[in-house]
Order: C-alpha cells, then structure tokens, then sequence
C-alpha cells in the first residue's frame, strides 16, 4: 500500500495524546534532539476499528487486510506526525503472547465478540497486526514506538478481558491499582515488555502511567521497576545495535506524579527515561506547566 495515496475522510481520530512537553537533562537544546512534531498514541481498539475495513474480515484475503491495516497508517502521513505509539495491551494483551493472556486465552474464543474478535481474526490468519503497522509506519517515515498500559482498569466485569494473573492474587491490585511494591507485578510487566520490545522493530517504548492514574506503591519500588526497565532495554538495544528509546506518560506536575510514587524528574536526571510526558487523565485540559517541568 502506498504511504501516499490519500484515505477520503480519515482523520486523526485517536490522537489522544499529543506530544505537550519534553524535558531532558541534558543542558543540550532540547529542539534539537526533538523536533516539534507530534506523537501519537493509538489503542488497539483504535486500530482495528478504525481501520477501513472493505468487508468483514473474515471475507477478505490476508493481502487486503494488510493493505487495510496499512491504509489506516497511510491517515497520519502528511500531517506533522513523527512517531506512532501503538498501544498493544489493557489487562491482556492483543498479539500472540508467550508471557500474558491474550483475548482469545479463553476457553471457547469463537465467542469472542466487539474489537477483540477482530485481532482474533486476523490472528487465524496467521497476520500479526502490529507487525504490518509498525513496518509500514517505518517505510512511510514515521517512527514506529510500543505503548504499554501500566495499570488499566477496563473491563473488570468481563472474565475473559480480565488478567487471570492480576486476579490471582487479590494483594497484587488494591483498590484496583497495580501494586508495584509487589516484585512479581514488576516482574510480570518487565516480561511483557522484553517480549514484545525483542517481537517488534520499534524505536522506543512508552510506559503509559496514566492508564489509569492512582497510587502505584511508593517512589522507592518505582524507582526500582524504571531502572530494570532502562537496563532491560540498554541490553536489548546492545542486541539490536539500535537504541530504543524509553518515554513515560505521567501526570501535568511533578507534584501530581509524587503523590502517585512517581519521580519522573528523578528518572531523568539518572538517565534512566529519554521522553517526559506530561498529561491530564479524562480531561482537555491542555494547559500542563512544561515551564515547571524545564526549571526542573
């Protein structure tokens, strides 16, 4: 499918998170490591949803699903975008997966229905969705990235959307937050991500930590968990020869990020986060202190 060719009323529907603000801490001009151009985060269900579908897909050959996989790409082409975030998981995860429950880990996955059904499908297909959009946004010269969702809260009253190993064990999630003090719920997302980063040709992961806001445990368990994720990755870009840059989605202050046992500014003057970004959670408020952020 070619990068160029135009998709009649596609817009940029899903774009809910734009790039507001990056620090570094480096002294270096920060323009000049991060052109002012956008990020984009997109949900899986996004994807599948807002593709543009010819047919039901169970009706089309793989080479149309991929060419409608790639047409979906071929929206954010031309419109300042620099790097797609796709997002590939909520409780569970939406490719073929080794380390977490996927949304056909179920026992009667005919019976799968909404947007989960969808990956399902292609997914008997033997068409991995994220490979064919993270290839065709590297050959239309968009950054291809992996956003993970650290604490989602979706679909508690649907069993076969749920994590299996999250509900295993009711200490792992009070309150319905992620409880990162407990060293296995590190353990389980670090698993997540080494496979999919190791799975994927990307440029860099984001660790969404606005899906969904609320207190992960303290600084000091935090702190822990994002320097195992930036040595995980300085290993695996050691194996790739490419660095893989990491980003964290995190509340529009520092203050607001503390109170959740988060220290980006911290992760950043270690050098263990490349990309800040400062956000409010179910809002359009768009006003966030990148000032605050740069005195930092």
């Amino acid at each position: 499918m070619d990068c160029k060719k135009a998709i009649r009323g596609f817009g940029l529907w899903m774009a809910v998170m734009v790039l507001i603000g990056i620090f570094s801490s480096c002294k270096q001009n920060h323009t000049d490591r991060f052109p002012k151009r956008l990020f984009v985060n997109i949900p899986p269900d996004g994807i599948v949803l807002r593709a543009p579908w010819p047919d039901k897909i169970e009706h089309l050959s793989d080479q149309e699903i991929e060419e409608t996989l790639q047409a979906f790409v071929n929206g954010y082409v031309g419109k300042n975008v620099s790097s797609i975030l796709f997002n590939v998981n909520y409780q569970r995860v939406c490719y073929e997966s080794d380390v977490w429950d996927t949304y056909w880990d179920v026992p009667q996955p005919d019976s799968i229905k909404d947007w989960p059904l969808l990956f399902w499908q292609q997914q008997q297909k033997g068409i991995d969705v994220f490979e064919v959009v993270t290839e065709h946004s590297r050959k239309c010269g968009i950054s291809p990235w992996l956003s993970f969702r650290m604490n989602d809260h979706h679909y508690f009253n649907e069993p076969g959307k749920v994590n299996t190993f999250l509900l295993s064990d009711t200490s792992a999630r009070p309150g319905n937050f992620f409880n990162y003090e407990n060293p296995d719920i590190r353990d389980h997302f670090l698993k997540l991500i080494e496979e999919a980063v190791l799975r994927y040709d990307i440029d860099g992961i984001e660790l969404d930590l606005l899906r969904t806001p609320g207190n992960y445990g303290s600084t000091a368990s935090m702190n822990l968990f994002i320097k195992s994720v930036k040595d995980l990755l300085t290993e695996i870009s050691d194996t790739k020869k490419k660095e893989i840059k990491i980003a964290v989605r995190v509340p529009s202050t520092p203050e607001g990020g503390i109170g959740f046992g988060l220290d980006p500014v911290l992760w950043t003057k270690n050098g263990w986060v490349d990309i800040v970004i400062p956000s409010n959670f179910d809002s359009f408020n768009n006003d966030i202190p990148v000032e605050v952020w740069r005195e930092k």
